[in-house]
């Protein structure tokens, strides 16, 4: 469970026009100042699966273009699938570095990258997605 600290909740909600079209853009704000961000495309809770791409940020590779990860790609890949599949989530986790320059990052003496979802998982519960059984 999450502490209560740490859960997301909405704060903000626009439109975002993007190279992959039109998106929902919703930011969450936890008490402990986390921003995370739902880029949103069509109906998702209609008893279909949705594409779902929770996406750690990654400012070098998402901003930048770093080819010290792909990390930018990969991002721009799920916004183009959930384009041509005309609906779908991407969870855009804030207040981390991508995997990919995490070895550069070494070197930086940045600690090592420690992975967790349970945010994401908060934000999908909101948007009354939830997981196949």
């Amino acid at each position: 469970m999450i502490s209560p600290e740490n859960q997301p909740r909405r704060k903000v909600e626009s439109r975002l026009p993007t190279n992959s079209g039109l998106f929902r853009m919703i930011v969450y704000q936890s008490d402990a100042g986390n921003q995370d961000i739902a880029l949103i495309k069509g109906i998702l809770t209609n008893g279909e699966s949705v594409p779902v791409r929770i996406h750690t940020e990654c400012l070098a590779g998402d901003a930048f273009g770093s080819k010290l990860c792909e990390c930018g790609p990969r991002l721009e890949e799920s916004l183009d699938y959930i384009k041509e599949s005309q609906r779908g989530i991407v969870i855009y986790l804030r207040d981390r570095e991508g995997r990919g320059i995490v070895q550069e990052s070494s070197t930086l003496c940045l600690p090592p990258e420690e992975r967790h979802y349970q945010r994401a998982t908060e934000i999908l519960d909101d948007l009354g997605v939830k997981r196949e059984e």
